[in-house]
């Protein structure tokens, strides 16, 4: 009889570990439900975390920075303005740390190219420039997204302005000045933009001819607009290679002798 007591409880306990093993199994190929953060994250208004930090904003903007990090995803944004999960944390820590520079200058280009949240981006540099306005990467990262996301020349220009005594570093953006600077009308300050790039440029290179070919025709465009408008002794009669414009005598225009094109951007922008 114990022996067949002993056989039972023995048989008892392997059912059970079999059924409770089968309905875990059951269980994990269950659906799982999955918030996006845009859904389960919570955000603080930053005047009232502010208000009730004690003092240790610094310390919640590190921690809030190092958690959104580890948090962060590539979901698109597509609601209502200024909603953003990723905005409302990166509002809050510059809020806390108004001199918190990595979030400015990483949290603007996650907000613009992984969140697409092009509003949210713009608040955050603008606050950043407000802080930071020579810094280099910063001014040339916020002068890229108002330009190319937001049509925004004006403010494009002077975050490249702002950084204009770095701005050498990258040829290619002192070029985009000049010609933001050229396609607003401009076209002195973008000439003697190029030509600081061409007095800088080796002899004989890529470069040097590129920005020849570029001052010629800013110079040429400046000076035949010049001289079939308003004619006047403070009109150059010559190009930037140092040869006579000629006179059209059926046309009565000047023109010079060799083609050139209005230096400008390559796409229209708003004017704004």
């Amino acid at each position: 009889m114990k022996t067949t007591k002993k056989y039972f409880y023995h048989f008892a306990l392997i059912a059970s570990l079999f059924v409770s093993t089968k309905i875990l199994y059951n269980n994990s190929r269950l659906p799982k439900l999955s918030l996006k953060m845009q859904q389960s994250t919570i955000n603080i208004d930053d005047q009232i975390l502010r208000i009730l930090d004690m003092g240790l904003h610094r310390a919640i903007a590190s921690f809030l920075w190092t958690e959104t990090l580890l948090r962060s995803d590539i979901d698109h944004y597509k609601g209502k303005e200024f909603n953003n999960w990723m905005f409302l944390r990166l509002k809050t820590i510059t809020s806390l740390d108004p001199y918190f520079y990595q979030a400015y200058l990483n949290g603007g280009v996650y907000l613009s190219i992984v969140k697409d949240d092009d509003l949210g981006a713009e608040y955050i540099y603008d606050r950043g420039l407000n802080y930071y306005s020579e810094k280099y990467y910063l001014g040339l990262n916020a002068a890229f997204h108002y330009l190319f996301e937001l049509d925004k020349v004006q403010k494009s220009i002077k975050a490249l302005e702002g950084i204009s005594e770095n701005i050498d570093k990258v040829n290619y953006a002192t070029e985009l000045l000049a010609r933001l600077k050229s396609t607003q009308g401009d076209k002195t300050d973008a000439f003697n933009i190029i030509l600081r790039l061409y007095n800088q440029s080796e002899e004989g290179s890529v470069f040097k001819k590129k920005y020849h070919t570029f001052l010629y025709s800013i110079k040429a465009e400046l000076d035949l607009k010049c001289l079939n408008s308003k004619p006047s002794s403070n009109c150059s009669l010559k190009d930037f290679d140092g040869v006579n414009y000629l006179l059209n005598p059926r046309s009565n225009l000047w023109k010079a002798k060799k083609e050139w094109k209005i230096f400008k951007t390559k796409r229209a922008m708003k004017n704004n």
